[in-house]
């Protein structure tokens, strides 16, 4: 791999640069290292360390075993510092190290037909022929044209057509983009597969339920460790090889359909969903607010990482929009683009919340913390009714008839109800900690514009829970500030005006 995918690689897997004995410790011995599949006999990928200085440089799993020779002879006749890579008929083999000079480093091995899995989810409209796969595969190991061609002993004219149809087939324009793009997925894959291996998934079950039975296709869902002590649940969903949008979550976490997702997908989407800590499902250990922030900044500079490319997007909904508030304090130059639909904010002219729910939620969250968690345990043990949820939400959006209206049309669907019961019973500590940040969050760096960012927002002209006269008074004489009308939205700008919102993401993006 060229240094940039390596690079890549070191962000996807939230290792240290140097290669140090415990980099790749966590996360691998729990993917790679650890890697046989539990749906088969073999392994679809492993690593392996290798060392030039040596007279056999690496030492392949049993399942490897008939490549141990071929790759030991063609590492003895390589530099330290060569981008090399091999791509054999079943196999292709990344040479992974950050230091020129360094004669030791790691292999990636992946079998093809876990690779040709892949490629077919990620491109579905065009089918990728073995011998463009091949090229592309051949540029991912980091042969340039001639060297694909001479090793293939065909043409260079050849080979580039194979390269000229990947480009046009997958629409991303250059080697090294191309490069990245895979190795990205590669390895989100690869932990997407680890995340459900039966031996360490039991208290991220209830995480894996939901998803399988409630967001359809196409979502990638997975557990990264990135420490003994910190751990991330994702959710990628929509078009995967769309355009990529950091997307952090409300209180109510994520409540897309498979319809909304479809038509994310049809838009050229990809969101990246990191979830807070405790939700669906509780994890390991209990975090005080002031870490269960940290673990949320943590988790949005996880996604970002995972992006290539410098154009990171983060895309907020409802109270989500408090959380990119304290990255954007922390990381004022690392997003280009931010858009918060519906975003919280309120100035102190506008009058407290209407709903005695919300506003009993938001005193307990400043002035009574033992109580709120009762309270919030409370409601949730009423989730299984369905009356009283609906009851309580349209009590928290009565004075909004267009609220009314989409709130009525997600209880007239049973499959959406049950998953937001799914969602609401699973993620108690979460919501408990969503309600102290709404009760605490200052909103300095919007309101004194300290990001570099383009900030985009989405608003409902109905909406009576956060009056859309704030964001106009937030957004103005503000050049890198825009507000977006949705006429017909109250704040609940999901179902029938999901099309309408991710329409103008869309633009957005475009733009």
């Amino acid at each position: 791999m060229g240094s940039n995918d390596v690079q890549l690689a070191q962000n996807a897997l939230r290792v240290l640069p140097g290669y140090k004995p415990t980099d790749f410790d966590h996360w691998f011995q729990s993917s790679f290292l650890n890697c046989r599949s539990y749906k088969s006999t073999t392994s679809d990928y492993a690593i392996v360390e290798f060392d030039l200085d040596k007279q056999h440089p690496i030492s392949l799993p049993d399942e490897y075993a008939e490549f141990t020779d071929l790759i030991n002879q063609h590492l003895s006749t390589c530099s330290a510092a060569d981008p090399w890579g091999i791509t054999d008929v079943d196999l292709v083999v990344l040479k992974l190290h950050d230091q020129p000079d360094s004669s030791a480093g790691r292999l990636l091995l992946f079998r093809q037909v876990f690779i040709a899995s892949l490629l077919k989810k990620l491109f579905t409209k065009e089918s990728i022929t073995d011998a463009e796969r091949r090229t592309l595969l051949q540029t991912l190991s980091g042969l340039n044209v001639k060297q694909a061609a001479n090793q293939d002993s065909v043409s260079v004219e050849t080979k580039r057509s194979h390269l000229k149809s990947v480009f046009a087939k997958t629409g991303i324009h250059g080697k090294q983009e191309l490069s990245s793009f895979l190795i990205s997925h590669l390895l989100l894959e690869v932990a997407a597969y680890q995340s459900r291996n039966p031996s360490r998934a039991e208290s991220d079950q209830m995480f894996f339920d939901y998803v399988d039975q409630y967001m359809g296709t196409y979502v990638r869902a997975s557990v990264i460790q990135e420490s003994p002590t910190r751990r991330f649940r994702l959710i990628e969903l929509g078009d995967p090889a769309g355009i990529p949008v950091i997307c952090v979550h409300h209180l109510g976490i994520l409540n897309f359909n498979e319809h909304e997702i479809a038509e994310i997908r049809r838009l050229g989407i990809r969101l990246i969903c990191p979830l807070r800590h405790g939700a669906i499902g509780p994890l390991d250990e209990r975090l005080t607010f002031e870490e269960h922030l940290e673990h949320a900044i943590a988790g949005i500079d996880l996604a970002a990482s995972l992006i290539y490319g410098a154009q990171i997007t983060i895309f907020a909904m409802l109270s989500g929009s408090i959380y990119v508030n304290h990255y954007l304090h922390r990381y004022p130059d690392r997003a280009n683009n931010v858009i918060l639909l519906g975003a919280s904010y309120k100035p102190k002219t506008v009058r407290p919340s209407a709903s005695i729910l919300k506003k009993n939620l938001h005193e307990l969250a400043s002035e009574h913390d033992e109580m709120l968690e009762a309270t919030v345990s409370f409601l949730l043990d009423k989730v299984d009714e369905p009356a009283q949820l609906q009851r309580a939400m349209e009590e928290t959006h009565h004075y909004c008839d267009s609220d009314i209206d989409v709130i009525s049309e997600l209880f007239a669907d049973k499959q959406q109800v049950s998953a937001m019961q799914h969602r609401l019973k699973h993620s108690a500590n979460s919501i408990v900690h969503d309600l102290r940040a709404q009760a605490s969050c200052t909103w300095q760096p919007l309101v004194s514009n300290e990001t570099a960012a383009n900030v985009h927002f989405i608003h409902g002209a109905s909406d009576q829970l956060i009056p859309i006269n704030g964001i106009q008074e937030l957004v103005s004489g503000k050049e890198n500030y825009q507000l977006h009308v949705i006429d017909n939205a109250g704040n609940w700008m999901f179902g029938k005006h999901t099309p309408t919102a991710f329409s103008i993401v869309r633009d957005i993006l475009a733009g």
